[in-house]
């Protein structure tokens, strides 16, 4: 007489962690896609969701439209036995507001070429002046340049940056007038 058996497999073993790919948690849009790499043949969930993850071999990215703050994502690898990997943990913020315009104190008309611009700026947020910071001094969120005038009017765009890139600027002109009136 022969037995028909019943072989039963037991998979009790999570798989890996998922790694995130990610580089970014500091964004000034809130179009963002959240990526990683999970182990083969795993399926992956975030916050406890599913839904449009896209998956190849051993990869997953997920789109997402975040709203302005801080919103912390759980991914978790699991496998059709409904093991379940450690959970990764990334936090992302999205920051859409720009840092207040820079306040520029200058003088205009003048007859010296050579003009001390200052003012202050947001406390943490870059300042450029014409697209360059090498001249530009900031203490706190007090700042100056030395501007070298040429004849006529001068443009100047003084542009504040914060951490997430958002951008304000302060557009403004300085008159130099070298020439004497006439007699």
């Amino acid at each position: 007489s022969t037995s028909d058996g019943v072989i039963i497999y037991l998979d009790n073993i999570p798989p890996t962690k998922p790694v995130i790919t990610l580089p970014i948690t500091l964004s000034n849009t809130s179009s963002l896609t959240v990526t990683g790499i999970k182990e083969s043949a795993s399926f992956i969930e975030i916050n406890g969701n599913t839904a449009n993850i896209q998956t190849g071999s051993d990869t997953f990215s997920k789109y997402f439209i975040q709203p302005e703050g801080t919103t912390l994502y759980a991914i978790v690898s699991f496998d059709k036995f409904g093991n379940r990997s450690e959970t990764s943990y990334i936090s992302i913020t999205v920051d859409l507001t720009p840092p207040a315009k820079p306040l520029v104190i200058f003088a205009s008309p003048t007859n010296d070429s050579i003009q001390l611009i200052s003012g202050t700026v947001e406390l943490n947020a870059a300042l450029s002046i014409n697209g360059d910071t090498s001249q530009v001094l900031i203490f706190l969120n007090n700042w100056q340049y030395q501007a070298v005038l040429n004849e006529g009017y001068n443009t100047f765009t003084v542009s504040a940056k914060d951490a997430a890139g958002n951008v304000n600027d302060t557009i403004f002109a300085i008159f130099l007038d070298t020439i004497p009136p006439d007699k």
